[in-house]
This record gives C-alpha cells, structure tokens and sequence, in this order.
C-alpha cells in the first residue's frame, strides 16, 4: 500500500507508480453515497402501495471502486399501482336535444303529431302550431328518443300564446306518451288567460297549481328535476327564474318524451289561432 495526497489506493500488478485523480476518486465516492441511499429509499418504498400503477423507480448507482470493473445498480421500486377512481353520474341525456328552429323543416330529432286537421310548422325561426279550432284537435310535436328526466331540465320560450277568447292551449310537456287517450306528464301550459303547471298521471291531476298568465313575465318557461323534486318555473329573461310549483317527482319520469304544442277543446268551434315557440333548451 501507499499513500498518495492522503489517498489510500490499492495498487494493480499493472501500475508501478502513483497516480493524482483525486476527482475521479471524488466522483466515484460520491456515486457509492447515492446508490446506497437510492437503494434503501427503494427498500423503505417496497413495502407500501403505489399511488399510481406505473413502472418501479430506477436503481441506484452501485459502489465505486478502483477497478475499471462495471458498478451494478440497485434494486427498482415495487409496489401494486392503485385503484381507479368510481365514475361519475351519468350526464342528463335531455340536454342534447336541442332546437333554435331555423329554417323551414323540422329537426329529425322531432316527430310531429296532429289530429282533427292540426298543422304545425317552421317558419321565420318559429315553431308554430295551429289546431284546427273545430272540436278537440291537437297541433305538436314530440321527441322521437324518450329520456330519463331525473337530474334533466327542459325549457321553451313561448314567444305568442292563443287569444283569450278562445278554448285553446299552449304547452310544453314531459309525457310517457303522446297518444290519444293518454294523460300522463309533467306540464307547462297556457289557456284562456291563465298558465298553469301539472303532474298528471293516467288523466288524474296529481299535483297542480295556476295563475293569471303574463305574456312578459312568463315568457320562459322551464322544467327542472332535482334530488326527488320536481320544479316548475317561468323567467322573463331566461336569467332569473322564479318556481311556481314544487312536486314530488312521479315514478315515470324515468322515461318521457319532450312535447311542444297545441290543442283545441271540445267545446271549441272557432280557430283560435297560432301559438309560437322558440329556443328549446337553448
């Protein structure tokens, strides 16, 4: 053995003298530091679980040593990868159906439904519906895909109702189905100067309530359902919105229809004109 600058080094068969490289030697101590503390730090991390299900942590530098022998690292970390995260709900289907009506044809999206000479239209950005007047006649339309309304809104704007001289209704329903002798829905209406909000289920009247009908303050109207409850409302300007009646949502709003449209009484024996309809969930 002999000591050179206060270095110990072990000499070769090969070397006959003493060598300077005090960085190297440095170096090399400096890489044994690492790679030991690389490797326990590997060590401690074996033993919990991974937060995320990637590949283990590099090894460690191994010890350095005076030979021109390769080092040999460290162990990688292990550890199981974690558990995904739990889905979301699901998104409220309903508020893909939308409709500004412009143009001339209706959306394939809707299907129309008229009785006893009803006529329904687009025209000049409008949905317009015209029931006949003469007896019970419907003018509407309904969406061709039914939907879950829990956790959904649908909102219109009724841009111009019936006259009130005449016994006719305008409306926006959430029903089971659009058929002729079938009652069951969840609606938003105006007729003869008054608007009213309804849970009807097989023509019964569940849950109503009415009032003196507004042009301006009722101008939009909407239906929400939230958590058990179903929430009627009108806004005059779409930004604030005022409930008018809160029901306890009905077992078949799992699966409805949306429905804009008109209708004529029984007792109606004059046409009673044209209701208009804008912006459905727009």
């Amino acid at each position: 053995m002999v000591r050179c600058g206060g270095i110990v080094v072990v000499l070769l068969a090969a070397l006959t003298g003493c060598t300077n490289d005090y960085d190297g030697l440095l170096a090399g101590a400096a890489a044994s530091g690492a790679g030991a503390a690389s490797a326990a730090s590997a060590s401690a991390s074996s033993g919990g679980a991974s937060s995320s299900g990637g590949p283990g942590g590099g090894g460690g530098a191994g010890p350095a040593s005076g030979s021109s022998s390769a080092s040999t690292g460290g162990a990688g970390g292990s550890g199981p990868g974690g558990s995904g995260g739990t889905g979301g709900e699901a998104p409220c289907k309903l508020s893909e159906l939308h409709d500004d009506f412009l143009g001339s044809m209706l959306e394939p999206t809707w299907e129309k439904t008229v009785t006893n000479n009803g006529d329904v239209q687009v025209h000049m950005n409008k949905l317009k519906v015209h029931p006949s007047g003469m007896g019970h006649s419907r003018a509407e339309i309904q969406s061709v895909d039914t939907y879950d309304f829990h956790d959904c809104s649908m909102h219109v704007m009724l841009s111009l109702a019936f006259s009130d001289e005449f016994p006719a209704a305008s409306y926006m329903k959430a029903l089971v189905d659009a058929g002729e002798n079938t009652a069951t829905w969840l609606r938003i209406g105006v007729s003869e100067g008054s608007i009213f909000f309804e849970v009807r289920e097989g023509g019964n009247q569940a849950q109503s309530t009415f009032m003196s009908f507004d042009p301006e303050e009722h101008r939009w109207w909407r239906i929400r359902e939230l958590a058990g409850h179903t929430y009627f409302e009108t806004s005059s300007d779409k930004g604030t919105w005022t409930i008018q009646l809160d029901a306890t949502t009905p077992g078949f709003a799992t699966s409805v229809r949306a429905n804009l449209g008109g209708s004529s009484y029984d007792s109606a024996t004059a046409d009673p004109g044209e209701a208009h309809f804008d912006d459905f969930n727009e």
